[in-house]
């Protein structure tokens, strides 16, 4: 039986696979953004798994709104244009920006947020829809949500992978 002996580039190879293997299994960052505008330390290491957790705080938030939405409405035959009236806000170290058409909530980021073209919140008395709006990752596109009185919740744009 003849043995084999690795060269250098099987070597390297494997060095290579490996390191890709421990830092798979230790969570290490996909991307680190060193650059941006987003108010935020974007040399920290942001992985996939925290962007999607990120997400879940958009989800929570949105249902929150649509509850207080509907108790307002069993009360007051309407729903609200701002957040003071339902008696909702978001806990403080929130990273989305929330808006009604009469209030928005942003975070404490230099450069608020703004709606992207397209995209409405509206109240009457028959329905309502909600935002939320965040920059996940530091490029110019925006993680949208909504939610309406059907209790809808939309990711229209997804920061995630776009």
């Amino acid at each position: 039986m003849q043995t084999r002996k690795f060269g250098l580039w099987e070597h390297g190879a494997a060095v290579i696979l490996l390191a890709g293997l421990i830092a798979l299994a230790s969570g290490a960052c996909r991307t680190i953004e060193t650059e941006c505008n987003c108010g935020r330390d974007c040399g920290e290491c942001i992985t996939y798994q925290d962007r999607l957790a990120l997400q879940e705080e958009a989800k929570k938030n949105l249902a929150a709104i649509y509850i207080a939405e509907v108790s307002y409405f069993s009360n007051a035959n309407t729903y609200s244009p701002n957040f003071n009236l339902i008696a909702w806000y978001p806990g403080a170290d929130h990273r989305y920006a929330y808006f009604l058409p009469e209030e928005v909530i942003q975070t404490g980021i230099t450069e608020p947020y703004q709606l992207p073209a397209g995209v409405t919140v509206s109240v009457s008395q028959y329905g309502f829809t909600a935002a939320a709006v965040v920059n996940i990752d530091c490029d110019e596109t925006l993680d949208v949500w909504t939610i309406n009185d059907a209790r809808i919740i939309k990711n229209l744009v997804n920061d995630v992978i776009e």
